[in-house]
């Protein structure tokens, strides 16, 4: 895949959540603890797929708000109890989608720099890699309390790249969210928009990615070339 600007791409950005890796099963039993623990309802995966994106905050409180409960309940209460559940399960029944293993096969063999920046907790982040044997495929990575910011400011992606020492126009930035796009445009990155994900329906006005792919195994195809 090459660039009017700069040549080929250099280096790829990814999120995590929705475009790696299927992680509701594990987030849903983690908020359907904390829930319990107060006495809600329990949740359903198709609940929190659209709860994903802004960080394990964002994500509790959604599950609150969906009830009702956002000025009833003690928030870092709530966050406390499903830090604690999610930290005894975070790969229990989290699934890479098929064909990131190629992905990221193809971007060493291309020689592609890779970072991982995702909204995540960073404490859930390396123990779910080395589940996946990916600790090795990613010369940065960064969770959304890394910085002092996250996505979709566009700082952890220009930290990124100064780390990586690629100028963003000779970067990606790879994934399911609107975060992730306007992160990207606004870092100045071309982003390819996954449709496997829990967040795609949000393509639309003011979040369209440069390019969209509909299964990793086409992402692998753009990026090889």
């Amino acid at each position: 895949m090459t660039r009017k600007r700069g040549g080929k791409i250099k280096a790829v950005l990814f999120d995590l959540d929705g475009t790696l890796i299927d992680s509701v099963p594990d987030l849903t039993w983690a908020l359907n603890t904390m829930l319990r623990h107060f006495g809600l309802r329990m949740c359903n995966e198709d609940e929190v797929r659209g709860w994903i994106g802004d960080g394990a905050g964002k994500l509790v409180r959604r599950a609150l708000t969906a009830q009702a409960q956002e000025d009833t309940i003690c928030f870092d209460r709530a966050l406390s109890l499903f830090m604690e559940a999610y930290g005894t399960v975070l790969s229990q029944k989290t699934t890479p989608y098929t064909g990131i293993d190629k992905v990221l096969t193809v971007c060493q063999q291309k020689g592609i720099r890779t970072a991982l920046v995702t909204n995540k907790p960073e404490r859930f982040i390396k123990p779910i890699l080395r589940r996946f044997g990916w600790e090795d495929s990613f010369a940065l990575v960064l969770g959304g309390d890394t910085l002092t910011t996250k996505k979709p400011d566009p700082a952890p992606l220009l930290y990124a790249l100064k780390y990586l020492a690629v100028a963003p126009e000779d970067a990606l930035m790879v994934g399911d969210s609107c975060n992730d796009i306007l992160s990207a445009k606004r870092a100045g990155i071309k982003s390819i928009g996954v449709m496997w994900g829990y967040g795609a329906s949000a393509f639309t006005d003011g979040c369209e990615a440069s390019h969209y792919v509909k299964t990793p195994i086409e992402l692998a195809e753009r990026l090889h070339g």
